[in-house]
């Protein structure tokens, strides 16, 4: 209940909207999470598993993983019944009640203190990463906070002495969802259970207050379980990496496993994060990490003055068996900040040198493929809850005083984060309902492929995402790729690429359509049906040039409230 109470305080206006709002800011991931649900649902009712798309990249198509597997499918499940907005907005708070709950089973196991482990919960399941990157930017893969706790209970009830197929199957579930549902996810798992063993092995005993002797049986087996489940999509998810028809070879993951150093982090510029070791600490609205580049993303690692006041007592009592869950929770946080050991933002290291980065980069398998290292963070948010939770206990009261106490500083935990903390609240959420142009498109016959302009918003570099939200209901196939504007070859046709500059405010007055006219016999040649000109993104000037150009070669369009204009293509002639 306290923690429905927290869903409703933080997702409610979207929920209660009954699929009207999703959940993400509008100029968010959201939209290519709503996409992969749909398309997943798509491809496994047709009894297909989805690796290969025509619907983007068209007419090539190209090989593509829903980078959220396990959102995705329950997000299809559920559509059926609520609708893809409601039940994506269902899933994300499915995953943030899942998340506290994980982390109170994990304290109460650890501490023995149901009441305490309140706030255990309440620090993970809300915790400020979750909120802005996993809900308000729409990277939902980063929601997947649940399993990564319940696999680390799996690994210490084995280590325990405890007997039976419960640990192993806890502990290797657990990790494999943690990799399946965010692969940086499965690296922190990766890196906690090296801790993890190091500890136990140095102390004979895993890092608990009862402190027995160490049994390595059932945690093995664990490891070797979650190894067996998640390779199938590890090789998967790596296959759609590489290769001219992947949708996703820019990304060039694979290609950072070659490096032998660290300095191509430093000379390549290819390293992004948003968490430094200030970030941890100080408060207000004015410290969200805000980034841009195709989505708006925003971050925050806080994790609460409260929260930590209570990890130091419980860091203070609890010793030793607490001080491994502050060394793993200060590790995993010089990890976050990445190889530069950023003190706050732009304040760090001048080069790549951060000894725990370092170690990790050449000790630990896998571990150099990570560039988004704030999302290590995770681990820093779990280790902090769990000591609080073993400060809390230390403090309550027995009886009935002490649940309510349990519950107030629980619900002072939801407070601070929503109020102090840098997390936008309310909640950003964006509009799933489709304009005039959507509906008039979707009402056209024929499956040919579609060109929606522009390819950025006025005055930012950022794309407009909705593009893939809009094709759910259209059905037409797009040129627009996951991380490109348009694939090269498109670029390449006269007519598109010179729709493309005519979005550069600098540019000049466009040639005479009729020399644009080879361009678009290539593009009825490859299929396409339609120009769709959303002049609501765009510059005054940018959509009169493009619709000068436009109307020239096909005649005048079908205009649609907000300005929005849609050309038809004339199927080419045959030879």
């Amino acid at each position: 209940m306290l923690y429905g109470f927290g869903a409703i305080a933080f997702l409610g206006p979207a929920l209660l909207a009954g699929g009207a709002l999703v959940l993400g800011h509008p100029e968010s991931d959201v939209w290519k999470h709503l996409w992969g649900a749909w398309w997943m649902g798509q491809e496994l009712g047709a009894g297909r598993f989805p690796d290969w798309t025509e619907l983007q990249n068209y007419p090539s198509g190209g090989r593509l993983y829903v980078i959220d597997p396990l959102n995705a499918i329950l997000a299809a499940l559920l559509a059926p019944l609520t609708g893809l907005v409601q039940a994506y907005n269902l899933v994300l708070t499915f995953q943030m009640l899942s998340a506290a709950l994980a982390a109170w089973a994990l304290a109460r196991w650890l501490t023995r203190d149901a009441r305490a482990a309140l706030v255990a919960g309440a620090a993970y399941g809300f915790c400020p990463f979750l909120l802005t990157s996993g809900i308000a930017s729409g990277i939902a893969e980063t929601s997947n906070l649940a399993w990564l706790p319940l696999g680390i209970l799996g690994l210490l009830m084995g280590l325990s002495g405890i007997r039976g197929p419960k640990p192993i199957l806890l502990g290797g579930v657990g990790l494999a969802l943690a990799a399946m549902g965010s692969w940086y996810f499965g690296m922190a798992a990766l890196v906690f259970t090296i801790m993890l063993a190091a500890w136990t092995a140095r102390h004979g005993s895993p890092p608990t207050p009862s402190a027995p002797p160490v049994a390595w049986r059932s945690p093995l087996l664990a490891c070797l379980l979650g190894s067996v489940l998640v390779l199938p999509f590890a090789v998967l998810f790596l296959g759609t990496l590489e290769g001219e028809e992947s949708l996703l070879a820019r990304v060039e993951v694979t290609g950072r496993m070659e490096v032998s150093s660290l300095d191509f982090l430093h000379r390549r510029g290819d390293f992004k994060n948003d968490a430094d070791l200030a970030g941890y600490l100080l408060p207000g609205k004015d410290r969200l990490s805000v980034a841009e580049d195709v989505d708006r993303r925003l971050k925050s690692v806080y994790c609460g003055w409260l929260v930590l006041a209570l990890a130091a007592l419980g860091l203070w009592k609890g010793r030793p068996w607490a001080s491994f869950w502050a060394l793993a929770g200060l590790g995993m946080g010089l990890l976050s900040t990445g190889p530069f050991l950023y003190v706050s933002p732009g304040q760090g290291l001048p080069g790549p040198w951060n000894p725990a980065w370092a170690l990790a980069f050449y000790a630990v398998p896998g571990f150099r493929m990570v560039a988004i290292a704030d999302r290590l963070s995770v681990v820093v948010q779990l280790c902090v809850a769990l000591l609080a939770a073993a400060g809390l206990a230390r403090l309550l009261p027995e009886g009935r005083r002490g649940t309510l106490v349990a519950c107030l500083v629980a619900v002072l935990v939801l407070a601070e984060v929503a109020m102090v903390s840098p997390v936008p609240w309310p909640t950003p959420t964006s509009s799933a309902t489709l304009p005039p142009q959507v509906e008039a498109l979707a009402r056209e016959p024929g499956g040919r492929g579609l060109i929606p302009l522009p390819l950025n918003r006025t005055n930012t570099t950022l794309q407009p995402g909705e593009y893939y939200y809009w094709q759910i209901h259209h059905g037409k196939p797009m040129p627009i790729a996951l991380t490109t504007r348009f694939p090269q070859p498109m670029m390449d046709n006269r007519l598109v690429g010179t729709l493309y500059l005519c979005e550069d405010p600098n540019f000049g007055e466009p040639p005479p359509a009729e020399i644009l006219r080879p361009g678009l016999v290539d593009l009825q040649k490859a299929g396409f049906g339609w120009f769709l000109v959303n002049t609501g993104l765009m510059h005054a000037r940018t959509a009169r040039k493009v619709e000068t150009i436009l109307t020239g070669l096909l005649g005048a369009p079908l205009r649609h409230p907000g300005g929005a204009l849609l050309y038809r293509i004339p199927e080419a002639e045959e030879d």
